[in-house]
């Protein structure tokens, strides 16, 4: 999704940082996961497991972005002329 997501002059970055964010997200899962089943149990485990992919869900619902169709270019450069105005506005 990063890649669809951000536009050209980010693209690189977002991909490599998402990446990233996939890696230490599967280390840390490696690395507590058992730890977690020991001290809690594998059932209240199980119950952790079904909620934290819910929660990302919702969150996913109630953004409702979706980067399929869109020109990321072109909207880049509209939030960006946006930005601009807005700081002259403060400053005049």
């Amino acid at each position: 999704m990063a890649a669809f997501s951000f536009p050209t002059r980010m693209r690189g970055m977002a991909v490599g940082w998402s990446h990233a964010m996939i890696r230490i997200g599967s280390i840390l899962g490696f690395y507590f996961f058992p730890l977690a089943i020991e001290i809690i149990g594998l059932q209240r485990m199980m119950l952790w497991l079904a909620i934290f992919p819910l929660s990302g869900l919702l969150a996913a619902a109630s953004i409702r972005w979706d980067p399929l169709g869109m020109n990321i270019e072109q909207e880049d450069q509209t939030q960006r002329a946006q930005i601009v105005a807005s700081a002259g506005a403060a400053k005049g």
